[in-house]
């Protein structure tokens, strides 16, 4: 009889650690916390971007709606800019790789990638 008991701890341990292990990713993006970005893109040589900070909206499936703030206090044709700006978006993860975060949105101009 013990030796059953053991048995069946041995299948909920193992089973509970197998189920515990799929399901949502929770990482900033996907979250329901507000994110704050510093810095800058690197990439696209915006140095003038601060204070950027994502707001949660809402989920729709397995898309979540989140608000994209920031300020951009750069210096064009010799001009300082500083505005405010909000973008809505949403993202999910990608069904190929946890780490890879899918964005769907708009960027306002003069920022648009596409």
């Amino acid at each position: 009889m013990e030796l059953l008991f053991g048995h069946l701890t041995l299948y909920v341990f193992v089973f509970l650690n197998t189920y515990t292990s799929y399901g949502i990713i929770i990482m900033p993006g996907n979250s329901t916390e507000d994110v704050v970005l510093v810095g800058y893109s690197v990439q696209y040589q915006q140095e003038g971007m601060t204070c950027i900070k994502s707001k949660y909206e809402g989920r729709d499936g397995e898309w979540v709606n989140r608000t994209l703030e920031y300020k951009d206090k750069s210096v064009k044709e010799g001009m300082q800019l500083d505005q405010e700006g909000t973008v809505h978006m949403s993202v999910k993860f990608s069904g190929y790789d946890p780490t890879l975060l899918v964005v769907k949105g708009l960027c306002p101009p003069p920022y648009s990638m596409l």
